[in-house]
């Protein structure tokens, strides 16, 4: 099963949602046990905000009138928290520019997960090092489990960026801002709670320089990802 066809057959998503990585395959990472160099669990469990993230590029959509043609969305898997980015074609440097500021305004997370194509994470990759002179490995990842890990979210910015663009034709770039931070700011389906309460609420700050990761870049490919469910689903 490749997640956007299935996405795009009209049973989850509108129609005219597409995704950067679209002709690769997304499909369901199985558990892998006994991999020759892998010595790290094979599953990972997100238990706190701004810890694991999800990086998606949607579109091409109407251009605006600052050609603007698609739109960068990342999420935090435990708070639910999004941002949202208009990005031109010049798509590896905006998602590096735009992934640079929020880790200034925001934090290092342990790493952001993406199945955007590889090229173009390598690209990404590069041009992140250059805005936050990272000496790291790479701080985004491929993960093909990204798009599907958590559905709610993503029907939720779906629909939420579909009546955007259709209704703000030219111009959505300048409403996106608001329209993201609106979704943030309504009581998420799955929580129960608003993103930006538990984005914000008085824990430990956030890390203002990279993080070690606990698992190689290989472990965390290979291995399946997991968000502990906190509160009883009515």
């Amino acid at each position: 099963m490749t997640i956007p066809s299935f996405f795009h057959s009209g049973y989850c998503f509108p129609n005219n949602i597409h995704w950067a990585g679209d002709d690769e395959l997304n499909i369901v990472p199985h558990v892998v046990y006994g991999v020759l160099g892998q010595t790290k669990p094979q599953i990972i469990e997100v238990k706190a905000r701004w810890e694991w993230l999800g990086l998606d590029v949607r579109g091409p959509f109407s251009p605006t009138v600052n050609k603007h043609t698609h739109i960068m969305t990342l999420t935090d898997y435990h708070s639910k928290w999004v941002e949202a980015f208009p990005l031109t074609e010049s798509l590896s440097q905006d998602v590096a520019q735009c992934l640079a500021e929020v880790i200034r305004q925001q934090g290092y997370p342990l790493g952001v997960l993406s199945r955007l194509p590889k090229r173009i994470l390598l690209e990404i990759n590069r041009e992140l090092k250059k805005h936050l002179r990272l000496n790291a490995n790479a701080l985004v990842i491929h993960h093909r489990q990204t798009g599907y890990m958590d559905l709610v979210t993503e029907s939720l910015l779906n629909d939420m960026l579909d009546e955007l663009v259709k209704k703000h034709s030219g111009i959505w770039h300048i409403h996106l801002p608001a329209a993201t931070l609106r979704l943030c700011c309504t009581n998420h389906p799955t929580t129960k709670e608003k993103p930006f309460t538990c984005m914000c609420a008085s824990d430990s700050p956030f890390s203002s320089s990279p993080r070690e990761l606990p698992f190689s870049a290989t472990d965390i490919r290979l291995s399946s990802f997991v968000i502990p469910t906190t509160k009883q689903t009515i």
